[in-house]
């Protein structure tokens, strides 16, 4: 019922709410930063910001959607390249076994901690956040 509830509300998406009958609710999490503006983790492209607001203030949805993104990157690191796409892709379909990639599991109660981990290429090679479902 609340996965319906936030799909309804256009705050996670179909496939993170696990709505489709052929596929089970993903492992995840939605962070709402405030009414207009969320975050979503685990989702296709693993972290998706979107802003909603009414008519085409367009101006005003983009500035606060860069804030957050500009807050976030503050705290995490993060980065985007096109080969990425690739991989999630690769990986979606199975012909890439990251499994072997993974060094640390943790919860999400120690996500600052994974991404710590993360960054420090000596200690870890992957960190993987496992979300209660």
């Amino acid at each position: 019922p609340d996965r319906q509830l936030l799909h309804e509300r256009h705050l996670i998406s179909k496939e993170l709410a696990g709505l489709e009958r052929e596929s089970p609710p993903r492992p995840g999490a939605a962070l709402f930063v405030q009414d207009q503006v969320g975050v979503m983790v685990n989702e296709e492209d693993h972290l998706r910001l979107h802003g909603m607001w009414s008519g085409f203030d367009l101006e005003d949805a983009y500035a606060a959607v860069e804030s957050v993104d500009a807050e976030l990157g503050k705290l995490i690191p993060f980065a985007f390249h096109p080969e990425f796409a690739t991989g999630v892709a690769l990986m979606q379909k199975g012909l890439i076994n990251v499994k072997p990639l993974i060094t640390h599991t943790v919860g999400l109660e120690q996500a600052e901690e994974a991404f710590k981990r993360a960054s420090d290429r000596s200690s870890a090679m992957k960190a993987q956040i496992v979300f209660s479902s």
